[in-house]
């Protein structure tokens, strides 16, 4: 995104769920300009941020296709 000249996306952690040994972690990537957000799951925070930023990216991509 900071390649693109646009600002970094705020994290929220939405749910997490399983035991702590087997845990699943549920993050919101919110971008404010232009207004998107995703979602990424996966079995640690930093993996799902990744993920949920990710997603981002391809919305992004999508737009400027278009």
């Amino acid at each position: 995104l900071q390649a693109r000249q646009l600002p970094l996306p705020e994290y929220r952690l939405t749910a997490s769920e399983g035991e702590d040994h087997d845990k699943t972690f549920h993050v919101l990537a919110v971008l404010h300009e232009p207004a998107l957000e995703h979602e990424g799951k996966a079995g640690s925070r930093r993996q799902a941020e990744q993920i949920a930023a990710q997603g981002l990216l391809q919305a992004i991509e999508n737009m400027h296709e278009r």
